[in-house]
């Protein structure tokens, strides 16, 4: 399995998305990284660069726990937020291949997805969600771990399936990400990009558009538009980039 995240002296060295995480915590420690709302608090919460790293490496470990072989997929079914980055970093930290999906996207195209990337692992939101797509009937043998957000209702007699919390807890003390564009009548496309593509151009956008200091907050990047009708995708079916509102990639100053 991949070793630890080296350290990049320069913005130059940076190669992938971990190292470039790396770079801007060590670059700006107790600068503002994120900024959420919290539901139950009802209060918008902000972290540092230092506080966040510190909180992914949790999910650096538990995901290292699994023993998953460098290369293996992890689905991301996920509502915009910290959890989806953390699980998004620590999986590209131990050399595996996120596969994020839409949070509002249909049971039987989810469990399509599933099926066809070979996920090992899902991460989602609600308890309700997954037996949505068990409900479909899709055969999902290769799954051998379901991390849940929210485990209200009653737990189906599944080993596989773990609250997100206890899946943390119990944590001991360089690819990219693969962009799917799934519809719910069409198969699903998927392509991988390389992360020293995705690196170089969120690099150059720093150095050359934007002055990094302390009044830089981060955005994610995502292609997560299916070809066709839809939102974010013209008429020759070409996937549309989309910016969602969080992740360490590319610097936007406020």
């Amino acid at each position: 399995m991949p070793g630890p995240i080296s350290q990049p002296q320069t913005l130059a060295d940076v190669k992938t998305l971990p190292e470039l995480l790396r770079w801007r915590v060590e670059a700006t420690p107790a600068a503002e990284a994120y900024r959420h709302f919290d539901a139950h608090a009802g209060r918008w919460v902000s972290q540092s660069w230092h506080e966040i790293d510190a909180e992914f490496e949790l999910w650096r470990r538990a995901l290292a726990a699994e023993n998953f072989s460098p290369g293996e997929r992890v689905a991301i079914l996920m509502p915009n937020g910290i959890a989806h980055i953390a699980m998004d970093q620590a999986s590209l930290s131990r050399g595996l291949v996120p596969v994020p999906m839409h949070a509002v996207d249909n049971p039987d195209s989810i469990a399509y997805i599933l099926a066809d990337s070979g996920a090992l692992l899902l991460f989602v939101d609600t308890l309700a969600r997954w037996q949505a797509i068990v409900a479909t009937g899709q055969p999902l043998d290769a799954l051998k771990r379901i991390v849940c957000a929210d485990m209200t209702g009653p737990v189906p007699a599944d080993a596989r399936i773990v609250a997100l919390d206890q899946w943390l807890a119990s944590a001991p003390g360089a690819t990219a990400p693969l962009i799917i564009a799934a519809g719910a009548l069409e198969r699903v496309r998927e392509r991988q990009e390389g992360q020293e593509d995705v690196v170089g151009r969120r690099r150059d956008a720093m150095r050359d558009r934007l002055h990094i200091g302390d009044n830089v907050v981060m955005r994610q990047h995502h292609a997560l538009r299916p070809p066709g009708r839809a939102r974010g995708v013209d008429d020759g079916g070409k996937i549309v980039r989309r910016h969602r509102d969080v992740g360490p990639i590319a610097g936007i100053a406020r």
